[in-house]
């Protein structure tokens, strides 16, 4: 499997207690996505 550096860091943090919470908009389309350390801290190179 090929995945990016960044990607690497995302499934990193996800494995030691981090999440992901998703934001919709009125229409149920995904607006904002948003990746949490499993301290609580805002992880600043995630996007859509």
């Amino acid at each position: 499997m090929d995945i990016s550096r960044i990607e690497q860091r995302i499934l990193h943090l996800l494995a030691q207690g981090g999440w992901i919470e998703i934001q919709r908009d009125e229409r149920r389309k995904i607006d904002k996505a948003s990746c949490f350390s499993r301290d609580g801290w805002l992880y600043p190179g995630f996007d859509l």
